[in-house]
């Protein structure tokens, strides 16, 4: 039996390198913009994110926050204009992803404001959704970032031998590996 969830939000999603060129976008971006990837894949990310001046200028100085430390993350809202001229308000949220064997990049995820709060209800509602599914779901989920558990639905409680996610969630992540796995 297949259940169907609808997703109501796609985001958009923009990977760029340190010094401030497009790597890849999605497909959503390739959408909204009608280009594709092959066509601005190495430009710089301020002319193909068509910017003003003043815009550029401040994405600049929040890549350097990130590239420098300063900020573990930057959120700001832009204008972004369509391809059809047509402009949509953006809600961007960017990332510093380190890489151990290089400088590593910047992962930006924006979600389209112009439906305002029903995005934000449909964002949440699929949210809640997804946690449901995953809780549900007979295989261990475990999702762990820079070493760290942050999410373990209830199979995955079971095969660590613990009964809540707070005796977990946080931990490093390697303490609940075999050490031949490790």
């Amino acid at each position: 039996q297949t259940c169907a969830l609808p997703i109501y939000v796609f985001p958009l999603v923009v990977v760029a390198r340190l010094e401030g060129t497009l790597w890849l976008w999605n497909r959503r971006c390739e959408d909204m913009s009608w280009t594709p990837l092959e066509s601005v894949a190495g430009k710089p990310l301020w002319s193909v994110m068509r910017l003003r001046p003043a815009q550029q200028r401040e994405a600049q100085a929040a890549l350097e926050r990130l590239v420098s430390g300063r900020d573990q993350s930057v959120s700001f809202q832009r204008m972004w204009v369509r391809k059809d001229s047509r402009r949509t308000r953006i809600s961007w949220t960017a990332r510093l992803v380190a890489e151990d064997d290089g400088p590593g990049f910047v992962v930006a995820t924006g979600v389209e404001m112009t439906r305002g709060r029903k995005l934000a209800r449909d964002l949440e509602e699929t949210e809640s959704r997804f946690v449901t599914l995953f809780e549900l779901l007979p295989d261990p989920v475990v999702v762990h970032q820079d070493g760290r558990l942050l999410y373990v639905n209830r199979a995955g409680l079971r095969m660590y031998g613990v009964a809540y996610s707070d005796d977990i969630v946080g931990l490093p992540v390697a303490d609940r590996l075999a050490p031949e796995s490790r």
